[in-house]
């Protein structure tokens, strides 16, 4: 997971890499390495693990159900909280 954040930092620039929000960054390195440390949505919803859950959670959304690719995904404006309901619900 780490190396893809090295590589967005690297495509993008340093400082452009720390610029995306950590929910693009850490849902795309989950989802692309398919998996995260909290991997059912039944335990704890205020946990830092189910926080990361759902970023994987958003970034399978966009890329599987909005047909985004990573790079798409990671230069939108796309946010947070609405893409998660919809994840969520379906939609």
């Amino acid at each position: 997971m780490k190396l893809l954040i090295v590589n967005i930092r690297n495509k993008y620039g340093f400082i452009q890499g720390f610029l995306f929000p950590t929910w693009k960054v850490e849902g795309a390195a989950d989802y692309i390495a398919n998996s995260s440390s909290y991997n059912t949505p039944e335990l704890t919803n205020t946990s830092k693990a189910y926080e990361y859950y759902t970023y994987r959670l958003v970034a399978r959304y966009v890329i599987e159900v909005k047909g985004k690719n990573v790079s798409e995904y990671l230069e939108s404006e796309l946010q947070f909280n609405e893409l998660k309901h919809e994840a969520e619900s379906g939609s």
